[in-house]
């Protein structure tokens, strides 16, 4: 992924708030919380490929572009909930990625992807102290729109499990495009479900290689062989 900064001192606390929101700032992987019981507790991890397209067809990576928008996946638990997730993106083998451990086992329903951008105004007057990523929020200044899946995906969760969500790809670009002084540049004008790869296991194969913190104990419930 490519992230873009919009001036020097969204820089310096963009990169404080990135590594402290997925531990990658000082370490190769992203921080995960430890196994609570062993043989019994499962992870589950999603993946997407995003790229934005600009005004002259070309594109780029693109899932969050720190305080000003981002994409999220949108996942329900066996109780119906929207799950909160973790995120890392700084995978030199995959496209962003999701999880979650100590998952309950159940069913887990991928539904879309939610895209959160905020408006020129309130990017210039919101104070740098309130800004911060993420998928859920409902603070004032997030503006929310939301990409289903043709059809929702469904996944089911064994006690002692690390499985996939799948993978995402997508196209998308904003308003920005045509008109890039316009206050609601960063709305999304159009976007595209490119693959959709239930049965992909990138993102667990990429996680095989992780050995830092509690990702080892984690692996040993991933059944997958690492990725090349």
């Amino acid at each position: 992924m490519i992230v873009r900064f919009r001036s020097l001192i969204t820089v310096v606390v963009a990169l404080a708030a990135l590594g402290a929101g997925t531990g990658c700032m000082g370490s190769l992987f992203p921080r995960v919380e430890p196994v609570s019981e062993p043989g019994q507790s499962s992870l589950i991890a999603i993946e997407a490929v995003i790229h934005e397209r600009d005004p002259h067809g070309n594109l780029s990576d693109h899932s969050i572009q720190l305080f000003t928008s981002g994409f999220y996946p949108v996942i329900t638990g066996p109780d119906g909930a929207e799950m909160a997730l973790d995120m890392f993106d700084a995978s030199a083998r995959g496209g962003t990625y999701w999880f979650k451990g100590n998952v309950a086992p159940g069913t887990y329903t991928v539904t879309g992807f939610r895209y959160l951008w905020m408006t020129q105004h309130d990017f210039l007057h919101t104070p740098i102290k309130d800004l911060g990523y993420d998928g859920q929020s409902e603070a004032a200044w997030v503006q929310r729109q939301f990409f289903p899946l043709p059809e929702p995906v469904q996944v089911t969760v064994k006690p002692g499990q690390v499985v996939s969500l799948g993978r995402y790809s997508m196209t998308f670009a904003t308003y920005g495009n045509a008109q890039p002084a316009a206050e609601d540049r960063r709305r999304c004008a159009e976007h595209v479900y490119t693959a959709i790869e239930p049965k992909n296991i990138n993102v667990l194969q990429d996680m095989k290689h992780w050995r830092a913190g509690n990702w080892p104990a984690w692996n040993e419930y991933n059944p997958v062989t690492p990725a090349p």
